[in-house]
């Protein structure tokens, strides 16, 4: 792998901070310097669940389970995960550090089944930045394409201050996450359309009522990042309108 494979998706990841592209650009250079199929990001706080920061990554036979999953790990596994009580119990100190799991690792089962089997996840390589907030960023891997390799973990290793850097500071330009009931956010990620979380709370907002101003305010984003998460989500969705927003919404929840 050149120089040039690691280095480019790298920097593009730092022109995006604090904008729309940031989450993908990130799964872009997980992807280049680990071979993940798959990635996530969360924000530990002093209390509560984690935020989710980011969730990337298609696989054809499961389209929205980055999505899904981390939205299940937000509300539930975070507290049955060694790495999630890691960065809950330890704050204030920073520092970096990398851990391999194996999903034969992952103790709980119900963790393990909706986290990993149900779409053949084997394995995730994670970066574990304590702080305020503390930060969990982790790529994973399938069956299918093998374990993750030793050159895979040096290079995480080597853009590991770097990666965190970026991620902290799109945490504190961004802020929390757009307005959205909880139970619709999960109900739109795990209807298969393939939606981003924050493509989700997005239309979850609009669909409440909430103005695209407003969301952006809430947020911590500049309006027009509101717009882009806005129509990519319209175009996965199918529709072209609030008003048809509204009527999948309705026909989603109770």
């Amino acid at each position: 792998m050149g120089q040039d494979d690691v280095t480019i998706p790298v920097a593009r990841l730092v022109e995006s901070i604090g904008v729309a592209s940031f989450a993908e650009r990130f799964h872009a250079a997980m992807a280049v310097l680990t071979g993940s199929e798959l990635c996530s990001a969360f924000a530990f706080e002093r209390s509560g669940p984690p935020r989710v920061i980011l969730a990337e990554g298609w696989l054809p036979a499961a389209p929205a389970f980055a999505q899904v999953a981390s939205v299940e790990y937000a509300r539930e596994y975070w507290r049955r995960d060694a790495l999630g009580q890691r960065l809950r119990q330890r704050s204030d100190e920073r520092a970096v550090e990398i851990f391999r799991v194996t999903a034969g690792g992952i103790v709980d089962a119900h963790h393990r089944r909706d986290c990993y089997d149900r779409a053949g996840i084997a394995e995730r390589l994670s970066l574990c930045a304590t702080g305020a907030p503390g930060l969990l960023a982790s790529g994973y891997r399938t069956r299918a394409a093998g374990p993750f390799a030793a050159a895979d973990i040096e290079r995480l290793e080597r853009f590991a201050p770097l990666l965190t850097s970026a991620l902290r500071r799109h945490v504190e330009l961004t802020g929390g996450p757009a307005p959205g009931g909880s139970d619709l956010v999960r109900a739109l990620l795990a209807a298969g359309h393939g939606l981003t979380a924050r493509e989700a709370e997005v239309v979850a907002g609009l669909a409440q009522g909430v103005q695209q101003s407003e969301i952006a305010t809430r947020a911590g984003l500049a309006l027009s990042s509101i717009v882009t998460y806005r129509r990519r989500a319209y175009r996965k969705l199918g529709i072209s309108d609030r008003r048809q927003l509204r009527q999948l919404a309705d026909g989603l929840t109770p």
